[in-house]
């Protein structure tokens, strides 16, 4: 593709990105990174302290959230704040996220054109509905991204420079930081560079050994922290695995929101991997596999490992998705005119429903605004706020501007004085990893009457408000 094509693509994907960036409110993820980063309760140390003790992966993109909105800090120095959406917009909040997704658009053409692409790749990964899903989300993964693009990029640049092992180490770095399975990737990337004829040892020692001391200091709390995460007792089935596995490639490829039928699922999948991937494979230069290095090796060995969750999300292997769009781009210079189409097509109309879906308003992830609004509509005077887990009251709290006391329910004691409140709001999240405890409403029945309850739907979660009145005031 010409360059002036290549730069309306450019264009069109940072317009997408930034498309309706702060139209939807946040949800329960999104309030969490801005609890970490709050620029006016936080400072870099406490914030640092914080995220080791409860959080699993590293500081980093929280220290850059902290530092976007610091600035805030000093704009409203003289003004009280009820609640932080009276001055931090959603927009705000994910413009950094914006940010790294638009850049991330331009290192994957560079990285293409390293590939000898023809731009077919840059075109659809800049209408990627998946990419843009995330682009919009005030969290860590589109940095992630990010840093897989320039980890691709840098370690192709080092097979004939030596010196780019030097930026390659820092983004490695800075890759472990944010995200710690972004180590599968690195892994990944290792196996490539030793794969064939033997490439050179010293810059490669080098930048691991650099690399290995770097994050010797945070070692030791991700180890605790990975010990200490909870469990859930929900199982998995085998059919759930699978149906978690073959997610990966198909939400990479056409998109978060997919509302197909589990057997159209299974033969998209196929389609993809066995009918586009694998084919073309053996005819590829060692250069041209890197991708394909990048993309399989995570795919086939982190969905499967033991988790404390019962759930494997797409997005833990974000920093594997920009190489399907490179391996769609390979995929396109060597397929046959009628297999070409075929593909364009796929990827355009899967695209095409994901973003069409998850541009619609009632698609929001959680409804925090419009659980928050319920509340305030019928709050009175000594009545309180009880969050089921504790939580989600860094959801709840974003959007709150009334005076309520507020609190969350880790064990029975939360509610040992419950009865010199007159009204109790007991908010819940059904998500399917929450989880939250039936001792609230069990412990609630005992004085006081469920009046009122409201159920607010989301893509990601389901929110449960119920309102509950003593007995002896009814």
């Amino acid at each position: 593709m010409r360059k002036s094509v290549i730069f309306v693509v450019v264009l069109a994907g940072i317009f997408l990105r930034g498309w309706g960036l702060g139209n939807k409110g946040l949800w329960l993820d999104e309030s969490i990174s801005f609890h970490y980063a709050d620029p006016f309760h936080k400072t870099l140390l406490s914030l640092v302290r914080e995220v080791r003790e409860v959080d699993a992966h590293p500081p980093f993109y929280y220290l850059l959230l902290h530092g976007w909105l610091l600035p805030l800090k000093k704009i409203y120095k003289n003004r009280l704040i009820i609640a932080p959406c009276e001055v931090v917009g959603e927009g705000y909040l994910r413009f950094p996220s914006f940010l790294f997704a638009s850049l991330s658009i331009l290192m994957f053409w560079l990285v293409e054109r390293e590939l000898k692409g023809k731009g077919w790749g840059t075109l659809f990964f800049s209408l990627s509905a998946y990419h843009i899903y995330y682009a919009q989300e005030a969290r860590l993964y589109s940095l992630v991204a990010l840093f897989s693009l320039l980890s691709l990029f840098f370690l192709l640049r080092a097979e004939n420079m030596p010196l780019y092992w030097i930026p390659l180490t820092l983004i490695w770095c800075f890759s472990l930081y944010t995200y710690i399975f972004f180590l599968f990737f690195i892994i990944a990337l290792d196996i490539w560079w030793w794969f064939g004829r033997k490439r050179k040892f010293l810059p490669w020692f080098l930048s691991h050994v650099f690399l290995i001391l770097s994050f010797l200091p945070y070692l030791p709390f991700v180890i605790r922290r990975l010990m200490t995460l909870p469990t859930f007792p929900v199982k998995i089935s085998f059919k759930q695995k699978i149906l978690s596995f073959i997610s990966v490639p198909l939400n990479f490829s056409l998109g978060e929101v997919l509302p197909f039928p589990l057997s159209l699922k299974i033969f998209l999948f196929l389609l993809i991997l066995f009918f586009l991937f694998f084919p073309f494979f053996t005819s590829l230069t060692r250069r041209e596999r890197l991708p394909f290095f990048g993309f399989f090796l995570p795919f086939f060995l982190l969905p499967f490992l033991p988790y404390r969750s019962h759930i494997f999300n797409p997005k833990f292997l974000i920093f594997s998705f920009p190489c399907v769009f490179l391996i769609f781009s390979l995929s396109l210079k060597k397929m046959r005119k009628e297999g070409r189409w075929l593909l364009i097509a796929l990827l355009v109309i899967g695209n095409a429903v994901s973003f069409s879906l998850y541009r619609m308003p009632s698609l929001q992830k959680e409804r925090w605004r419009d659980c928050t609004k319920w509340v305030v509509l019928r709050e009175k005077e000594k009545e309180i706020v009880i969050f089921n887990p504790s939580y989600v009251g860094y959801a709840f709290d974003f959007y709150y501007r009334g005076k309520l006391e507020r609190r969350g329910f880790i064990h029975d004691s939360a509610l040992k004085d419950i009865e010199k409140f007159s009204g109790v709001f007991l908010i819940e999240n059904l998500s399917p990893v929450a989880f939250p405890s039936s001792k609230p409403s069990q412990l609630l029945k005992k004085n006081f009457l469920q009046v009122e309850a409201e159920i607010f739907p989301g893509y990601t979660g389901l929110i449960r408000v119920s309102l509950w009145r003593r007995k002896d005031l009814k």
